[in-house]
């Protein structure tokens, strides 16, 4: 078959060149070493073979490329062997110069992304940026011939972000603090930054976005370097036409009753005017469905007849408006037979355009005198009286009675408009056409927050290399107050038109932390029903404050509640002072100061058997919006009982510690007075008290007051050592010394005797709730010894009748 040759005929195959070249836009359109992104490919077929690749062209021998830290930023330059360096590559020089070859000779289709997302117009997949392969290569198929069709602006060195905290640089961030974000080398038109949380960034698959979400690009016209790359925006194909229909599904009516009556008055050529097909009406608002008569969707309703070929009417009957819509030209030439008169180039519309009169503005606002073709024009209802009556879209599918009822019948009105749409996919669908003529109103441009900082998709503007971040504004907090620890990750999308998705990481994983970072329990210094000790450790400067609560039913709210406590509410129990933390890093022991009223109401925090009371801490800084720690329980801290303080005893009001006491006469209980009058206030801290050694006989010691009383029984000099021991842990003590001196009431001493006489001294003792009056001496023979019992003397209950005198008889 080599002398054959295909086809067999002289023309052979044509094949149409387009005048547009293939363009490439990237997403997003700033890029550097390192990020991700995607291409977009316009002006070409819509076939799912194509192929993009990224390429770097063979550098001539001699020659390498390398990328430099120039200062502070790092470059990529083209050196040979020389010593001289060049920013641009060498084979791109020549090939602007009008020299070289093909710059995408060599370029690999096995390593190139395949063009089929978004109708074959962007790559599936993602490509990481290289500085040095910065060319796009374009494969019409594998197999297929690469070409050049573009070359994106890779720059070498990646932006670099800065966290500032109180006015220094950190690596880390801090829960409720103010954070600002400083950028370098970053995009000139400023662009965007957004902090993602690290499980938000790993669930797109370390990424800043769903890389398997493909969009469209609504920035083409980023500008490219190079001549081929006349970024332009490429206009959709146009949508084939939707048949004519040739019937309608319910029987014929009769509409033979065409009239003769006409007035065959056109308006002339130079009262009409060409408008674009959007000016017929007003323009629509967002979210606004404007007055009655002013919107296509709602206040028009559309008719059509299959007699009239690719026509349709829009009316507004209440308010008389009626508007002529056509694909067709030969219908547009009909009733405006000179209308290339009213366009630039007098050739015939290519556009959506509307023929009006001269004075028209929009259909609302013009007058039964703004007409441009009535329904009684003799041209005019040569097409018109075989269409009539037009039926209301949608009146096919009723009953004949509701269908006949559907009728508009095309006489006795003007119409105020002629609109032309050539592209139109269909005029006899109300949701097709008044979208064209009243375009909705678009969205309005997302009015940026400070709060779309951690937005997915969103991000917050770079203004002069710096992004602001508030912890908490006018009662709406950011994620640095919401959020708990844990890590982020800052990205940045550099297009001018802010207006990408698509975001890259920049710097590494950032982790939170809290300014009060450690809050513990003091082992070296107990809580009491005092005061509470706590250790807090600050990692910024600033001023700190922790207050007690009893309980944590109604924890504070918000730092200034520490700051400033409600020392009247129920729960409050007590305060530290304000402390100033100098030096980040650093802890100091806080001391707070229990009020001795609410101490009686400490409880424990379980239900247990000996568990000690709880209070309840929270701490706050003045740089942070946040309570430390965020918990609702704050930080528990049981107490130990308090040692107890010193005590004395006293009797009558008066300190004593010695004592004297007689032998079987009771005595006014001695008491015990702590130094600290208002010990104990909880019951936690109750004593129980002990004697060492223990009182003589006849003598008791009140376990639980420390009180002495009863009848001594046993006389003597005695020394004892009282102790107040706590009842709970740990158990600490304190003591007063205590001499007791126990004699009878009546000193009786033998002093001499003779066989004449006895002499014996006598000494009455008084105490404080005795005094002798009377006192007899008694004898009697010594036939048993005495037991010490009044009762064995036999005139004891007659002593005080007996007189006496200061001389003794026996």
């Amino acid at each position: 078959a080599e002398n054959v040759p295909f086809p067999a005929t002289r023309q052979g195959t044509l094949i149409p060149l387009q005048a547009e070249e293939p363009f490439v836009t990237p997403d997003p359109a700033f890029i550097w070493h390192g990020a991700k992104f995607r291409l977009t490919l316009s002006n070409t077929p819509d076939i799912d073979t194509k192929l993009l690749g990224m390429h770097e062209p063979k550098l001539s021998s001699g020659w390498n490329s390398e990328i430099l830290q120039d200062g502070e930023v790092k470059v990529l330059r083209y050196m040979d062997k020389s010593g001289s360096s060049a920013e641009e590559h060498p084979a791109y020089t020549a090939w602007l110069n009008g020299g070289g070859g093909n710059l995408c000779e060599g370029g690999n289709a096995t390593a190139a992304q395949a063009v089929t997302a978004d109708s074959n117009t962007q790559t599936d997949s993602w490509f990481a940026a290289d500085a040095r392969k910065s060319f796009v290569c374009f494969w019409a198929s594998e197999a297929s011939f690469p070409h050049l069709a573009g070359k994106i602006d890779i720059i070498a060195q990646p932006p670099e972000r800065l966290l500032e905290v109180v006015g220094q640089i950190r690596e880390v961030i801090y829960r409720g603090v103010d954070l600002k974000i400083r950028l370098r080398h970053g995009s000139t038109t400023g662009g965007r930054l957004l902090v993602l949380k690290k499980a938000t960034f790993e669930s797109y698959g370390a990424a800043c976005q769903d890389m398997t979400t493909s969009r469209r690009l609504s920035h083409l016209g980023a500008r490219a370097r190079g001549p081929m790359a006349s970024f332009s925006v490429v206009s959709p194909p146009k949508k084939k036409k939707k048949p004519w229909p040739k019937h309608r599904s319910l029987q014929e009516v009769d509409s033979s009753g065409t009239s003769s009556n006409c007035t065959n008055s056109p308006r002339r050529i130079t009262d009409l005017k060409i408008v674009g097909a959007t000016e017929v009406f007003p323009a629509a608002i967002w979210e606004n469905p404007g007055a009655a008569g002013h919107n296509c969707s709602r206040d028009f309703r559309l008719y059509w007849n299959p007699a009239l070929v690719d026509t349709s009417i829009l009316a507004d009957e209440t308010n008389l408006k009626y508007i002529l819509v056509t694909s067709s030209s030969s219908v547009l030439l009909h009733f405006v037979q000179k209308v290339r008169k009213l366009t630039e180039d007098e050739m015939l519309p290519t556009t959506d355009v509307a023929v009006v009169y001269k004075d028209f503005v929009d259909v609302v606002t013009a007058t039964g005198a703004e007409w441009m073709l009535s329904t009684s024009d003799c041209a005019a209802k040569l097409l018109l009286d075989p269409a009539t009556p037009m039926y209301e879209e949608g009146a096919e599918d009723l009953p004949l009675s509701q269908y006949l009822e559907a009728a508009l019948d095309l006489k006795g009105f003007d119409l105020v408009a002629l609109a032309y749409l050539p592209d139109i996919q269909t005029v006899i669908e109300k949701q097709v056409l008044c979208p064209v003529l009243q375009p909705p109103a678009p969205k309005p441009k997302r009015q940026e927050t400070i709060w779309d900082i951690d937005k997915p998709g969103l991000g917050r503007t770079v203004v002069d290399s710096v992004i602001e971040v508030p912890s908490i504004l006018n009662g709406t907090a950011s994620f640095l107050h919401t959020d708990p620890l844990g890590e982020y990750v800052v990205c940045y999308a550099g297009d001018e038109k802010d207006e990408t998705p698509f975001f890259n990481q920049i710097g590494p994983v950032i982790s939170s932390k809290d300014v009060l970072d450690r809050l513990l329990y003091v082992p070296e210094l107990l809580s009491t029903t005092l005061y509470g000790y706590i250790n807090v450790s600050a990692q910024l400067p600033g001023i700190v404050r922790c207050v007690a609560m009893l309980d944590a039913v109604v924890p504070p709210k918000d730092p200034e509640e520490v700051f400033v406590p409600q020392t009247n509410s129920d729960p409050f129990l007590g305060e530290s002072e304000l402390m100033q933390y100098d030096v980040p890093g650093t802890s100091q022991i806080i001391t707070l100061r229990l009020d001795q009223d609410k101490v009686p109401f400490m409880a424990p925090a379980v239900e247990m058997a000996g568990a000690p009371p709880s209070m309840y801490v929270w701490c706050a800084h003045q740089g942070s919006s946040i309570l430390y720690p965020s918990a609702t329980r704050g930080v528990q801290l049981d107490i130990q009982a308090r040692i107890p303080p010193a005590f004395e005893y006293q009797q009558f009001n008066t300190t004593v510690s010695s004592v004297a006491l007689t032998l079987q006469l009771e005595f006014t209980p001695i008491v015990v007075v702590f130094s600290e009058s208002d010990f104990p206030r909880n019951y936690y801290d109750s004593v129980q008290f002990q004697a060492r050694p223990a009182l003589p006989g006849g003598l008791e010691l009140d376990a639980e007051t420390g009180a002495i009383r009863g009848i001594p029984s046993e006389a003597g000099p005695f020394e004892t050592t009282i102790f107040a021991v706590s009842s709970n842990p740990p158990r600490g003590d304190s003591s007063a010394a205590m001499k007791l001196s126990i004699q009878d009431v009546l000193g009786l001493r033998f002093t001499s005797a003779s066989a004449d006489s006895i002499l014996l001294s006598i000494q009455p003792r008084s105490t404080n709730i005795f005094t002798s009056q009377k006192v007899f001496l008694l004898t009697r023979k010594r036939t048993s010894a005495f037991t010490m019992q009044p009762e064995e003397f036999f005139c004891i209950a007659a002593l005080s009748t007996i007189s006496y005198s200061n001389v003794s008889e026996v």
